[in-house]
């Protein structure tokens, strides 16, 4: 019997070659995540900078969301979305450290709403004392968050009627908008751009 065991024994060679293929395998899936994410995140780039430009803000169309691209939001984000486990809500965009159950991403999130402007969670004060307060965004980055909402169903593939340029981010707002803690005067100047009907 020893001398058939041998004739059956997997060759010390190709246990290196299946672990060789197996690396490369990895590295490849994970390249692929990567560009995956950078295709989908240059792609909504691309939407809401054209957004911006129609509106005048050149500066802003460029900068939008190039904190992104820093291994402290681009890791943690690339993990969250192109992943097997479907982890958020993709299809409309929303998302919310409440409830995504990944902390890495929760962190990322949270360092992305506090380094731009354009988010409306950027605009909320929380007091020492408990409770929050929503302060009235700056025009450009309130013209910017809205551009970001259109840029963001573009690259998804929900595109207005060329009638009716906010027929889209209506829909979304419609479904998000009493999850938003904004100001007053901020939610007035967004409904009255986007032409919204209560």
């Amino acid at each position: 019997f020893s001398g058939h065991s041998r004739i059956f024994a997997i060759p010390k060679k190709w246990k290196i070659i299946s672990v060789k293929i197996s690396s490369i395998q990895f590295v490849i899936n994970t390249k692929m995540k990567y560009i995956k994410y950078l295709d989908y995140l240059l792609r909504h780039k691309y939407y809401v900078m054209k957004e911006c430009f129609s509106e005048g803000l050149y500066w802003r169309g460029l900068m939008h969301d190039m904190s992104k691209f820093l291994p402290s939001e681009l890791f943690p984000y690339t993990n969250h979305f192109i992943s097997d486990i479907k982890k958020c809500n993709c299809e409309t965009g929303y998302y919310k450290p409440a409830d995504s159950g990944d902390k890495e991403f929760d962190f990322a999130w949270i360092l992305h709403q506090k380094r731009n402007k354009h988010h409306w969670q950027w605009w909320v004060l929380l007091n020492d004392e408990g409770g929050s307060e929503a302060m009235e965004m700056e025009e450009p980055y309130l013209i910017e968050m809205i551009c970001d909402w259109q840029g963001a169903g573009k690259a998804q593939g929900k595109v207005s009627p060329k009638d009716d340029k906010y027929f889209e981010t209506r829909n979304w707002y419609a479904s998000h908008k009493n999850k938003m803690q904004l100001n007053e005067k901020t939610r007035s100047k967004i409904e009255e751009i986007i032409k919204w009907r209560s």
